[in-house]
């Protein structure tokens, strides 16, 4: 029964590498393909005359069984072979093109912004966090929402307009700049911050002071 053996050994093998005849032109390949479902065939029908037993019969089982997945398989794979292939679109897509970053310097990030806020709010004196906002400003660029919010840290009106005359040369957006007015209560720290903006700003201030 040896050879009954290595004849079902062959077979599941060339069911895993072997292509389908179906529909598959004519090559070394798949004549041996057909050959080995021949010698395939041969050796069931030799089996069939065998004398009964319980190998011959376990034997006859897995050929058959085998034979049949091989055409299966067949079929399948000559299927596959003989669809054609999805055309190229006419005009294919460009590839994707990245982002340019945006020119020109970036405002402080979130994490980096809250941690300054949370030292001004650290600091007992005014003097000490004007001097910090300096710091700050000497590597770092604002936003006009951001200069709000540090202006929310100070009491008083007077070192809310130091705060907001030091950030503004460091703000990169001017046009709205105005809006750090309304975080002043009294009309004379609103006059007060217009003429150091005026004199930080030679062209003039932006529409709405």
């Amino acid at each position: 029964m040896r050879w009954v053996l290595q004849v079902l050994v062959a077979c599941l093998v060339l069911l895993v590498l072997v292509p389908a005849r179906g529909g598959l032109p004519r090559t070394p390949v798949t004549a041996g393909l057909d050959d080995a479902l021949v010698n395939l065939d041969g050796a069931i029908q030799t089996l069939q005359h065998a004398r009964p037993s319980r190998d011959r019969e376990r034997a006859l089982e897995q050929l058959s069984m085998a034979r049949a997945r091989l055409l299966d398989a067949m079929t399948m794979l000559g299927s596959m072979y003989a669809a054609p292939l999805p055309a190229p679109d006419r005009d294919p897509l460009p590839p994707p093109v990245s982002r340019p970053l945006p020119a020109g310097p970036l405002p402080m990030g979130p994490g980096a912004f809250h941690e300054l806020v949370n030292d001004l709010k650290e600091l007992p004196f005014s003097k000490d966090q004007l001097a910090l906002l300096r710091d700050a400003g000497r590597h770092h660029y604002f936003l006009t929402e951001q200069v709000r919010q540090v202006l929310a840290v100070f009491d008083f009106g007077k070192d809310k307009v130091d705060a907001a005359a030091t950030l503004y040369p460091r703000t990169l957006d001017h046009d709205d700049f105005y809006k750090v007015l309304k975080e002043l209560e009294f009309e004379s720290d609103r006059d007060a911050l217009r003429n150091r903006i005026r004199e930080i700003d030679h062209s003039g201030l932006p529409a709405g002071f």
